[in-house]
């Protein structure tokens, strides 16, 4: 048990001896003072603008001759697998400012060797150029030995706008011509502005309402005349005052004056006047004529013995007429008396034109028994009763 306890003591002990050395061994070689620093700002100055390229953007094409550099590179890579590639020195050059290269040179032997300490500053030819910054190889001070030279740095040509074309040699270069990649413009997706949804407005078309045609009889009411004149009998000059009067409800009345006209008919010997025009429009296909009223609003003021009226209708303008239908004897004030009716006919078949104007004519007669008469007529309308 003490044996296991020892060997494990000296194990730990060897172990921390061995740390112990290391990190001594490391401090020792890192404070050398030959320790060689490469001096390089490495940021890219390389910018990418990934915008989109405007609308026909063309690239030109590479050179025939880059092309044919780089295949034959490649093929000289392929015919020597396995070569180890060259080795060049980097030395630093003047650079103008706002130039940021490191210019390699190719060493003319395979390998930079040194004198003494083999520590000689070397890169590949894969490093050849920095793009970003200036890449400075040297050697710290104390460094032992002077590296052998190559052969004198070749300056490079100028930069233009022209690609520099290099005609390819039968000597491999070990440095392969990288392809340039030729940039494709990327399309530009232009928006496409949807069609617009006009809305599309249904208008009911309205459905027209029929009239309802009443199913009993209707009236046109009462309908005054616009014309008038004076008939034969009498005195010969009918309502010889106002005439027009009695055409309208109201605002004085038409007279008759004057004579002694003994009652013998209501169509011979008395004073006669015609009224006609009276607007009429019963409608036709089949209206059915009920019946013809005659509203006369009259008055006899002066003494006269038993003053009437008589009226008769016309269907043809005055050359046909019905039989005469007479009022009440007259009273000193102005009153209405209606003749006829909504079921008289006046003794005849009536059609829906024996109204129109120029047909129908109302023809007032005055009568009495005797005496000085006056008679004041105020207003002569008609209203047709009928079934359409």
């Amino acid at each position: 048990m003490r044996s296991q306890a020892a060997a494990l003591a000296i194990a730990a002990g060897i172990a921390l001896l061995c740390v112990v050395l290391t990190s001594a061994a490391a401090a020792l070689a890192l404070s050398r003072p030959d320790i060689e620093h490469l001096n390089a700002n490495t940021r890219s100055q390389l910018q990418a603008d990934y915008s989109p390229d405007g609308r026909g953007v063309r690239f030109q094409p590479l050179q025939p001759a880059i092309v044919r550099a780089a295949q034959d590179d490649s093929r000289h890579l392929d015919a020597a697998p396995g070569a180890a590639p060259r080795s060049v020195a980097i030395v630093r050059q003047p650079t103008p400012p706002g130039t940021a290269t490191a210019i390699a040179t190719a060493a003319s032997a395979p390998t930079a060797q040194t004198t003494g300490t083999p520590r000689a500053a070397s890169a590949t030819a894969g490093a050849a150029t920095s793009v970003a910054g200036t890449a400075t190889a040297a050697t710290t001070p104390g460094a032992k030995g002077t590296p052998t030279a190559g052969p004198p740095p070749t300056q490079p040509a100028a930069r233009t706008g022209t690609p520099q074309t290099t005609k390819p040699t039968d000597t491999p270069t070990g440095v392969p011509a990288k392809p340039t990649d030729t940039p494709i413009a990327k399309p530009t997706n232009t928006p496409t502005t949807p069609p617009t949804q006009t809305p599309i407005v249904v208008v009911p078309t309205p459905t027209p309402t029929p009239t309802p045609v009443p199913s009993g009889p209707v009236n046109t009411g009462f309908h005054a005349c616009s014309g008038n004149a004076a008939d034969t009998g009498g005195d010969g000059n009918g309502y010889e005052t106002n005439p027009a009067n009695a055409c309208a409800d109201g605002g004085g009345g038409a007279i008759d004056a004057g004579g002694l006209i003994p009652l013998s008919s209501c169509v011979t010997n008395a004073d006669r006047h015609r009224f006609f025009n009276y607007g009429f429009s019963v409608p036709s296909g089949g209206s059915t004529i009920n019946g013809v009223t005659v509203r006369i609003d009259a008055s006899s003021p002066t003494i006269a013995i038993n003053a009437v009226i008589c009226v008769e209708l016309s269907w043809n303008g005055g050359s046909s007429w019905t039989a005469a239908k007479t009022t009440p004897v007259l009273a000193a004030s102005e009153a209405t008396y209606l003749l006829g009716g909504a079921t008289d006919t006046w003794g005849r078949s009536w059609g829906h034109s024996d109204f129109d104007d120029g047909k129908l004519v109302v023809r007032i007669s005055d009568t009495s028994l005797g005496g000085a008469k006056n008679f004041n007529l105020d207003w002569v309308a008609v209203n047709v009763t009928y079934t359409p």
